[in-house]
């Protein structure tokens, strides 16, 4: 594993060798590995290898489509890096695995969390990819795939990667802020926090002593009296 990891860091050929045919090459890998096995440290170990990869492949340039790639190749996804790709094909699993494989849930999400730890890049990266917007749709059972069938679901990691996504975005538009944002907050992100109520609902009532839940609550309500009051009603709610 030490080897595999050495080549995997410093070549870009071995990197898009493995991702296209250890990965990509077979439907399923994806979710049988970080949804379906029964071993959490072989789920572990591979959301690990998926953060290693894509960490490393995220400067390599342009990456041709994965076959398995679900949908038509088009020109866009052709200048997608071999992490986007990576990354995408994870998220791709919202559309229908995550709902049915609810019980390993933390795991999936604390790939997003590994990813977003690593740094502004990265970060950069998975708001590019409409992270924050999806995974409040999940939490809100609203897509983008069926919602999770397991009744004891736990999203404390999916509430956490919001967070941290949420309050590296220029939200100068609803608040002030004195942090140097990482880009403008995305038009279906900012209705679901600061228009509807419905998700700030949803993490006060399953997240509420969460560190980052309590950052994104005192993030959004900085000088902006609307947000607050809302926030107010509904801890005097709980």
């Amino acid at each position: 594993m030490t080897r595999l990891c050495v080549l995997l860091r410093h070549s870009k050929n071995v990197r898009c060798w493995f991702a296209h045919n250890i990965l990509f090459a077979y439907t399923n890998r994806f979710s049988e590995y970080l949804l379906e096995c029964p071993s959490a440290e072989v789920r572990g170990a591979f959301a690990k290898l998926i953060v290693f990869i894509a960490h490393f492949s995220l400067q390599d340039g342009p990456c041709p489509t994965p076959v398995a790639s679900p949908g038509p190749s088009t020109q866009a996804c052709d200048n997608l890096s071999l992490s986007d790709h990576l990354l995408r094909a994870v998220l791709n699993l919202l559309r229908r695995e995550v709902s049915e494989h609810g019980r390993h849930l933390q795991q999936y999400f604390n790939l997003f969390v590994m990813c977003a730890n690593l740094g502004v890049p990265e970060k950069t990266q998975l708001l590019k990819l409409s992270v924050p917007a999806t995974f409040m749709l999940v939490a809100l059972d609203e897509g983008p795939g069926p919602p999770i069938k397991y009744q004891y679901a736990e999203l404390g990691k999916l509430y956490g990667v919001v967070s941290q996504l949420v309050r590296c975005c220029d939200v100068s538009s609803r608040m002030q802020s004195s942090l140097a944002p990482i880009m403008a907050l995305q038009q279906l992100v900012a209705e679901i926090l600061f228009v509807r109520t419905s998700y700030i609902k949803k993490i006060i009532e399953d997240c509420s002593n969460s560190d980052e839940t309590i950052k994104l609550l005192r993030f959004s309500c900085w000088e902006n009296p609307q947000f607050s009051s809302t926030v107010l009603s509904e801890l005097l709610w709980q």
